[in-house]
């Protein structure tokens, strides 16, 4: 009380406390939304690079999936797709060939599938296909095999199936199969 009498600009009525606390909730608030938008960077689940859902995704959709195809016995397969020993004159090149890789799957994809980055170096790219079953990912393999002998790339592309069987126990044998 001392202190605000001897600095009188530091008067308080119940209008400029009441301030006081709504600019304190804001800034809170604020952090919060801060730390939010953070997280969710951390979480995306899109790569914009090559406009395909994120390893973080694949992680969390192909765990959703096998769950689901183990608990209605329903078919989900997934295809990996890779490119091979690249010759070409840079990184750059590659990201080119990669980026290209990534459109024809996208527009090879059945409505209810998702491209997605891998979390592995030999095959960066699935295909995850729920309610597929191994045929249907054959024939699918088959018409991206055509799609890109078109296209002519620089390196081999390579595909590795894997499809749900009820005697699997976890998806990492699902993985395993379609390595």
């Amino acid at each position: 009380v001392y202190a605000g009498q001897a600095m009188g600009f530091l008067r308080f009525n119940t209008a400029s406390l009441n301030l006081l606390a709504l600019l304190i909730e804001w800034g809170a608030e604020s952090a919060a939304k801060c730390a939010q938008v953070a997280d969710l960077r951390a979480r995306s689940v899109f790569d914009e690079r090559f406009s395909v859902y994120s390893t973080v995704y694949f992680d969390i959709q192909v765990a959703k999936e096998f769950g689901r195809s183990q608990r209605y016995a329903l078919p989900f397969s997934l295809i990996f797709v890779g490119l091979g020993d690249f010759v070409g004159p840079s990184e750059e090149a590659r990201e080119s060939a990669l980026k290209i890789v990534s459109r024809v799957l996208r527009e090879s994809a059945r409505s209810i599938d998702a491209v997605t980055l891998t979390p592995y170096a030999d095959a960066p790219f699935a295909l995850l296909m729920p309610t597929a079953t191994r045929e249907t990912a054959v024939e699918s393999r088959a018409s991206l095999r055509e799609a890109f002998a078109k296209l002519q790339l620089p390196a081999p592309v390579s595909f590795g199936i894997g499809s749900y069987a009820a005697s699997m126990k976890s998806k990492e044998e699902l993985i395993e199969q379609a390595k």
